[in-house]
């Protein structure tokens, strides 16, 4: 027979919403109680808690209900506050801090009241506090409880006693019943994946034993997630654990304050081989635009904040001779001159041009012998008054430092360089003013864009929060003027130049959004399904934009090069992965974790083959090997080479394929740094790692390894010292076969990938030993696998589809 539902068994359906006895305090108070759930009209109206007691069962004492969940409240309470210590302040918790407040307290009490004992026994079936795994599932549950009581106590008794119109135009005092309706309604968070918790994750802050720095880094840069894959590794295999430190469990990518020890003094080190540079000082205009040209086709037409006119006529200047360079030129600008021969130095090296004997060596003073130069060639602008120039040679000495993954530095700049734009009146559209001209209206633009871009990479990178915000600038883009351009202005409103820029600027609109969802404060976060939708709507409109863009442009000059058609490609997918990576941590059972798993995998083999291709391409694309200088490719290659592993080992990707995959993850990173930075290479070293676990696991399920006598170590060791490019090219005068001068290129790593006969056989793993192999079956790799590296801990499960 069919099971019929209660309105079916004759029970009204208003019942299933009312409460079959009395609220507390409508009992106290002797008056008659509606007996509505989650609160009465009695207790709505007068703001008052309102709980209901648990129906009595004969052989149960009298109260012995109610003083059992209190009992689990003030359990629930102590414990999330034990845990939310020792996760912020791991090794500091002192017992002290784990006595519960009596707001949280009452929070958890009120929590509890508004579920029905059938979703109470399901909530603590489906989060034990019996395994590590369900006390952090717990902790996370506990978390959206404060974060969705905070939101609904923010605004509510404004909300609930404000007055009604009325016809006439008067007002009047709610009545009771519409002060319940307008009560926001408790949202249960109850189980794994089906529900709209947020994991918020703190940021750490690190003090090195016996030195008094004390350093910060925020969640977004994804530093717990590197903690985690770190223990992860190690976990079980002391030897493993030993060989798997390519970085400091602290450290994320790009914070060249950790590299450089502490010690300002070692920044001073020289960034160039003698053989990048001569000693010469006289040069001509030609060779002025060559050494510049890596510039000029890779960088300009992205971050267009230098008018390339000025900077030919300096060149055009500096080519005549006569006096030194420093007296030819102000302090400004002679910084944006070596801000564009680093630069494209830089670029060089990701190409065979470096080692061309026809193109001459650079003069070493035109370009920055250290990055301590760099940032000290602009501190004047610190005394006077901002300028456009000024601000100009900022932003240059910001975009080189950010193009050599020295993140800290050019986050400080990036702080000067922000008050500077202010107090120029950067923020606002010059459109609006009479005091521009029509050339001064876009460079302005230009240059505000420019620095947005900039700071959202940056904010993202480090887990800082945004200083640039949108509601504080109204600049308009070339091709959207919102507001009432003069006639002299209509001419530059429609600039194709400026399309890629427009581009760039609004993915850096989508990622301050979402670094916003992701390090907000708890009562500050923007929980809301719908709210969500409409980020991974702005995604896919950009993702749109840039296919529509790609698709009309001509095969004409203005038609992007082919390197920005690969940022624009990656960035497609980087997106993709930054919207569904946090669902991988949902239940491996639940559809969202599948999905989001499949969007993953698919975004991350897009980006494997786009760069993989890229770096292939042959000598019709101008050049034999195309750089890959974008500072966000490191993050999106070793992300996806991650993500295809994870797959691998959860049967979701053949293991073959993702090993190939992973393969040529290591071929990019190892292109990548020969940029001169240490990152890709130890990104490298941890993917080849992960990639021969793979491996040797497909190996096991067919037949048992026999064990290996010799052992090679290929990890990735990043010391916290300045880094040399001697260290990733050796000598320059011992040249390899490839191209006139070149070196072979030997990474950080103790694994010498320049010494094997062919790269392919450089990437077969490396002989394990037994106790690592013994134990790799019982390791959990991406148990905590979460953010990358500048994606904080953000647990936004369920959000993508609304539920």
């Amino acid at each position: 027979m069919p099971i019929c539902s209660p309105g079916h068994m004759g029970m009204p359906e208003h019942e299933e919403s009312m409460s079959s006895i009395s609220c507390e305090s409508c009992r106290s108070r002797k008056c008659k109680c509606d007996r509505q759930l989650p609160a009465c009209s009695q207790c709505a109206g007068n703001t008052a808690a309102c709980r209901y007691p648990q129906s009595g069962k004969r052989g149960i004492p009298s109260g012995y209900l109610s003083s059992l969940e209190n009992r689990l409240a003030e359990t629930e309470a102590a414990l999330f506050q034990a845990l939310s210590n020792l996760h912020s302040n791991p090794g500091h918790a002192r017992a002290e801090n784990i006595v519960p407040d009596s707001e949280l307290l009452e929070r958890f009490k009120d929590y509890n009241a508004g579920q029905t004992r059938t979703a109470q026994i399901d909530s603590w079936a489906q989060l034990p506090l019996t395994t590590l795994a369900g006390q952090r599932e717990w902790l996370d549950n506990g978390i959206a409880v404060v974060a969705s009581n905070d939101a609904q106590l923010d605004g509510s008794v404004h909300e609930r006693n404000a007055p009604v119109a009325v016809e006439d135009g008067s007002t009047r005092p709610q009545t009771p019943n519409e002060r319940h309706e307008s009560q926001p309604k408790r949202r249960r968070i109850v189980g794994l994946g089906r529900d709209d918790r947020q994991r918020h994750e703190l940021g750490l802050m690190r003090s090195e034993h016996g030195s008094r720095y004390v350093s910060f880094v925020g969640s977004a840069s994804g530093i717990h997630f590197i903690r985690s894959v770190r223990k992860s590794i190690g976990k079980g295999s002391s030897t493993f654990a030993a060989s798997a430190n390519t970085t400091d469990d602290d450290v994320v990518p790009g914070e060249d304050d950790q590299l450089d020890g502490h010690d300002s003094t070692q920044a001073e080190q020289a960034i160039w081989q003698p053989g990048e540079t001569s000693s010469q000082t006289s040069v001509s205009v030609e060779n002025l635009k060559r050494w510049s040209y890596q510039y000029f086709k890779h960088w300009h037409p992205t971050l267009p904040f230098l008018q390339e006119s000025s900077v030919i006529s300096w060149f055009t200047k500096l080519g005549r001779g006569g006096a030194s360079f420093d007296a030819k030129f102000t302090r400004f600008q002679r910084a944006i001159i070596r801000s564009i021969m680093s630069i494209s130095l830089a670029d060089r090296r990701q190409t065979s041009e470096i080692w061309n004997e026809d193109l001459p060596k650079v003069p070493a003073g035109l370009v920055f012998v250290s990055y301590n130069a760099a940032t000290e060639s602009v501190q004047d602008a610190l005394k006077a008054a901002p300028t456009i120039e000024s601000i100009q040679a900022a932003i240059s000495v910001q975009l080189f430092l950010v193009t050599m993954l020295r993140h800290n530095a050019a986050s400080r700049l990036g702080g000067l360089i922000t008050r500077m734009m202010l107090q120029l009146g950067l923020h606002r559209c010059p459109n609006r003013f009479e005091n521009f001209c029509a050339e001064d209206c876009v460079l302005r633009k230009s240059i505000f864009w420019s620095i947005y871009v900039i700071e959202r990479y940056l904010c993202q990178s480090l887990g800082m929060p945004i200083t640039i915000r949108d509601d504080d600038i109204d600049v308009c883009f070339h091709d959207e003027e919102r507001h009432q351009a003069r006639s002299s202005l209509l001419r530059n409103q429609d600039d194709p130049s400026s399309a890629l820029l427009k581009l760039l600027a609004k993915h850096a609109e989508v990622r301050g959004i979402i670094i916003e969802l992701c390090n907000k404060s708890i009562s500050h976060r923007q929980a809301d399904p719908e709210y969500m939708l409409q980020v991974s709507a702005k995604v896919a409109k950009w993702a749109n934009e840039v296919d529509s863009y790609l698709e009309s442009q001509p095969q004409t000059h203005s038609r992007p090069s082919r390197l920005h058609q690969v940022i624009l490609q990656v960035l497609k997918d980087e997106s993709t992965i930054t919207l569904y990576r946090p669902l991988l941590t949902a239940s491996k059972s639940s559809p969202d974790y599948a999905a989001a798993l499949q969007h993953c995998v698919s975004a991350s083999r897009s980006i494997i083959k786009t760069l993989y291709e890229h770096i292939h391409v042959q000598q019709a694309f101008e050049e034999a090997v195309l750089p890959l200088c974008w500072p966000s490719f490191t993050w999106a290659i070793w992300m996806s080479a991650f993500i295809v592993i994870y797959a691998g080992i959860e049967q979701e990707l053949a293991p073959p394929v993702a090993t190939s995959l992973a393969d040529r993850s290591i071929e990019i990173l190892k292109h990548i740094s020969t940029r001169g930075t240490p990152w890709p290479s130890a990104c490298a070293t941890a993917v080849q790692q992960l990639s021969d676990r793979l491996r040797e696991r497909s190996k096991r399920a067919v037949a048992p390894l026999p064990a290996q006598p010799h052992q090679t170590s290929h990890t990735a060791t990043i010391t916290r010292r300045p880094f040399s490019v001697r260290d990733e090219y050796g000598d320059a005068s011992n040249g390899g076969n490839e191209a006139p001068n070149r070196p072979d290129v030997s990474w950080s790593a103790g694994y010498d990938f320049a010494q094997a006969q062919d790269y392919a056989s450089a990437l077969m793993p490396p002989p394990l030993n037994d106790v690592f192999l013994s134990d790799a079956s019982d390791i959990d790799l991406f148990q905590g696998f979460d953010i990358p590296f500048w994606m904080g801990d953000d647990q936004y499960a369920d959000w993508m589809h609304g539920n």
